[in-house]
């Protein structure tokens, strides 16, 4: 009796031993258990900025907030419609040189920008890993530009690489685009009626979307012609771009007559053009896929518990 107790003693020692080292070996000999949450997050490259935030603190927790992100989504929104009023309006060679209002107007989406980078930093888990947040690096960036364009004006040299900073800007444009997946996301259809909505919803959504795209691309034309390629495309932008609502029209309308011209900024202007025609067939072909997705989801019969407890499976196509 006393062999068979000391034999069960051993074989639990010996138990405990394996479970320590398998313990061990799965926290890459830290000697401590591994997070499901960080692991998870370091098996992705890119997890998203949200998946790296601190949601202990308050910066955290204030940049997890849906109202922060869509807080800067508007701002951004605003600017880039600010950026065409400036093109228009502000023929200034540098900004310090401009009427107040653009001294005023910038100051203040620099100061906007500047705070909302500085808290999604310092909501950041870890903050050597800000590598893995390409969008708050690009933010980080455009800060900078954004800021150098208050002295830029005061050295000829470096007026064009202004006007690059300038056009640069534009890409904060990629913070306003739509989640390719955020379909797979969507709760349950409940019924036609929601279908429809669904629908509308996506519609409007592409319209609004090609329409920010012509802005865009008009927007990075005038740039372009005001300082950059003055010599090559004066002509073209006099006549086609001599306004952004003027500039918006001639890409809808007149951009297939865009190489007829010499310059540069002819073929360039026709190579956007061409872009924004296979942006539009892309969003209808998308268009079309999510509305045969809503469809089959639509269609696909529907498990209905009653109160009995049997489950019903009823076709919920009416």
């Amino acid at each position: 009796q006393g062999s068979g107790s000391s034999g069960l003693l051993l074989r639990q020692v010996c138990t405990r031993l394996c479970r320590a080292s398998r313990s061990f070996k799965s926290s890459r000999g830290l000697g401590k258990m591994t997070d499901p949450v960080v692991d998870s997050e370091k098996a992705l490259l890119f997890p998203g900025e949200a998946a790296l935030y601190n949601k202990s603190s308050r910066l955290g927790e204030l940049a997890s907030q849906p109202s922060f992100a869509t807080i800067g989504k508007f701002v951004t929104a605003v600017f880039l419609f600010w950026v065409g009023v400036e093109i228009d309006n502000n023929a200034a060679a540098g900004l310090l040189e401009a009427h107040p209002i653009f001294i005023v107007m910038t100051l203040l989406f620099l100061i906007f920008f500047f705070v909302e980078a500085v808290v999604r930093i310092l909501a950041l888990r870890r903050k050597r890993e800000i590598w893995r947040c390409p969008g708050l690096t690009l933010d980080i960036v455009l800060v900078v530009l954004l800021l150098f364009r208050f002295n830029a004006g005061r050295y000829i040299s470096l007026v064009r690489f202004s006007q690059l900073g300038w056009l640069l800007q534009l890409t904060r444009a990629l913070r306003l685009y739509p989640d390719p997946m955020a379909y797979t996301r969507e709760p349950p259809i409940q019924g036609n009626t929601d279908m429809l909505k669904r629908l509308a919803l996506a519609v409007a959504s592409t319209c609004l979307f090609l329409m920010m795209q012509v802005y865009l691309l008009t927007l990075a034309i005038m740039i372009l012609a005001t300082d950059i390629l003055q010599e090559d495309g004066s002509v073209l932008a006099d006549m086609y771009f001599p306004t952004v609502p003027s500039g918006m029209q001639s890409m809808l309308i007149d951009g297939s007559d865009f190489p007829n011209h010499d310059g540069f900024l002819g073929i360039l202007s026709f190579v956007l053009y061409l872009l924004f025609v296979l942006l539009c067939i892309a969003s209808f072909v998308s268009l079309g896929g999510y509305a045969w997705w809503l469809h089959g989801k639509r269609s696909t019969p529907v498990e209905r518990t009653s109160i009995a407890g049997d489950v019903k499976i009823e076709d919920d196509t009416a």
